[in-house]
């Protein structure tokens, strides 16, 4: 009996050992307010852990597998009028079955969920969360990025004022194309500090996430590469994400740097039917801009293309594929742009192929592909794949 009642101890001291608590206490918390332990994976958010504010303290229970970067949720009230939304705070951290505590001045100390007057990044210093080794890893990361986060955001929210509250006629200003490019080079800054980390910590459970975080392009990494990523972080702390992050990895081998092109149909300006395939150069590197006439990103990128096609064009043939559905709107549109080069329509049954063989899920959308056929770059950012035919234009031209 005493064996019985001493191996059913052991089990619930281990269980016990095996769960992780997040509390907090601190001004502002609201008796009743919901607070809530989200990770996210794809796209999709998953609750860990549920509890509500009681004598102004809070403590999340729960167990992971493994170190999983989360956040902890709090609502600012416990109960909401019918047209009210809630102002959330959002605390960041590595979730370990350890004890975990979140330390904060005040409430309002913490980043909103909707602030969009300062980047989060600047109130997050408030916040000090005591938990495992991977919560250590995660605040070196921070403390690595966060001024080079915080001046990002501010350039960015500078470029983007001038560019939209003051419109302007014929294209981009001086000063608006100098806060462009100050803005451009603060995110650089921001990729460059990530990307370092990542390289120094392939171990550390934020690491990892950041690594999926960035795979946002297809067409970009060789075959090659994406097998050395997934040896890379084979021992990375977060073990469950690392099998989600293999997985993911092994999915963009269909679309690996240097895939060749996949046929589709078209349609030419004069309505003939044709194939992608006939309006690819041989002799040249190749730029297929995917857009629309209702695109307002991949019209504003227009200007971009022009430049780089006169800049360039004895080096590359660029190809315009419209994914319009209404050929008078794409009529219209060209006739407005003036674009000196091909101009064809994706043919409605070749949709699922862009979807499928190329992953355009959204346009602007923008292919290299080089004179034998095969894709080496796709990105949806226009200013990305300036700044890579520019430079892959003015190396092939030394």
């Amino acid at each position: 009996m005493f064996a019985v009642v001493a191996l059913s101890l052991c089990a619930t001291m281990q269980m016990h050992a095996q769960q992780f608590s997040i509390s907090g206490k601190f001004p502002g918390l609201k008796n009743g307010a919901a607070v809530e332990l989200e990770v996210e994976s794809h796209g999709n958010t998953m609750s860990l852990a549920r509890t509500k504010v009681v004598n102004g303290a809070f403590k999340l229970v729960g167990q992971v597998k493994s170190p999983t970067v989360a956040r902890v949720r709090i609502n600012d009230k416990a109960v909401y009028a019918h047209d009210e939304e809630p102002r959330d705070r959002m605390v960041n951290l590595v979730v370990e079955n350890v004890p975990i505590v979140i330390e904060v001045a005040a409430f309002d100390s913490i980043p909103s969920d909707n602030d969009q007057e300062r980047p989060t990044a600047e109130l997050e210093k408030n916040v000090h969360v005591k938990g495992g080794p991977e919560q250590v890893n995660f605040q070196i990361w921070r403390d690595i990025v966060r001024q080079a986060e915080i001046a990002a955001w501010y350039s960015e929210q500078a470029w983007l004022v001038d560019a939209y509250d003051n419109p302007k006629k014929g294209g981009e200003s001086a000063a608006e194309n100098n806060l462009k490019a100050v803005a451009l080079k603060d995110k650089d800054e921001l990729k460059r500090l990530n990307r370092n980390f990542i390289e120094a910590h392939p171990y550390a459970a934020i690491a990892l996430k950041l690594q999926q975080e960035g795979m946002t392009e297809v067409f970009v990494n060789t075959r090659e590469e994406l097998q050395e990523l997934i040896e890379r972080f084979k021992n990375n702390a977060d073990r469950e994400g690392y099998v989600r992050f293999k997985n993911f990895v092994q999915s963009l081998m269909k679309y690996a740097k240097g895939t060749a092109v996949v046929d589709f149909d078209v349609s030419e300006a004069d309505g003939k039917k044709s194939t992608l395939k006939n309006f690819l150069s041989d002799s040249k590197y190749n730029v297929v801009d995917f857009w629309a006439s209702w695109c307002g990103p991949c019209r504003v990128a227009i200007p971009g293309i022009k430049a780089l096609y006169a800049k360039w064009k004895d080096k590359i043939n660029v190809v315009s594929i419209s994914l319009d559905r209404n050929a008078a709107d794409w009529h219209k549109a060209m006739k407005e742009e003036g674009m000196p080069w091909k101009q064809l329509l994706v043919s409605p049954m070749a949709m699922r192929t862009l979807k499928d063989d190329y992953r355009v899920l959204g346009i602007p959308e923008l292919l290299v592909v080089t004179p034998d056929g095969k894709i080496i770059y796709a990105t949806g950012d226009p200013d990305d794949a300036h700044n890579f035919i520019e430079k892959m234009c003015a190396e092939g031209n030394k």
